[in-house]
């Protein structure tokens, strides 16, 4: 949580209300604001993934010795696992966005961005998973930025298409 709150107010000091009020609706006000969203979305994405993986790496050899036991079958696992991480993901992400929002004095509905930051933890930690199932060992780790890569070049994370102010 820490964490999300330094990053919230580092990216907030930098782009903040000061910066954006003083250029009005500027062409440089709209970027720094697309900036603001573009980290937010960015760190709230690789913060939830790399979490989940490193915990994920963690778990999987209790898993792995428990599972052919007969103690637990996969899908109760994620489920459980889901129940137990995202709430918890949704709140650090939720707590980094109204930070940030706050900070940054964006224009739009705290509580939109604020839910769209939530919902995008707990995907990026459900990707997490996912990858962490798929690959062993510390290779999940290094496939998780490359995917991240890409996700920002075609514009999956960040601030693509034409939501308006926060996707009013």
């Amino acid at each position: 949580m820490a964490v999300y709150a330094s990053l919230a107010l580092l990216v907030g000091n930098v782009y903040g209300p000061a910066t954006l009020i003083k250029a009005g609706f500027t062409a440089e006000s709209v970027s720094n604001r697309v900036n603001v969203i573009a980290n937010a979305a960015i760190n709230v994405a690789m913060l939830s993934m790399i979490k989940t993986l490193q915990v994920y790496q963690r778990e999987r050899v209790v898993v792995d010795r428990e599972r052919p036991q007969g103690l637990y079958s996969a899908g109760k696992y994620l489920l459980a696992k889901a129940c137990a991480e995202l709430p918890g993901d949704a709140l650090a992400a939720a707590v980094f966005g109204a930070l940030l929002h706050r900070q940054a004095g964006l224009h739009c509905h705290m509580d939109r961005f604020v839910l769209v930051l939530s919902l995008l933890s707990g995907t990026c930690s459900s990707l997490g998973l996912a990858l962490g199932a798929l690959f062993k060992g510390d290779v999940a780790l290094a496939a998780e930025p490359a995917l991240m890569v890409m996700y920002v070049v075609v514009g999956s994370v960040g601030p693509a298409g034409s939501g308006g102010r926060c996707g009013r």
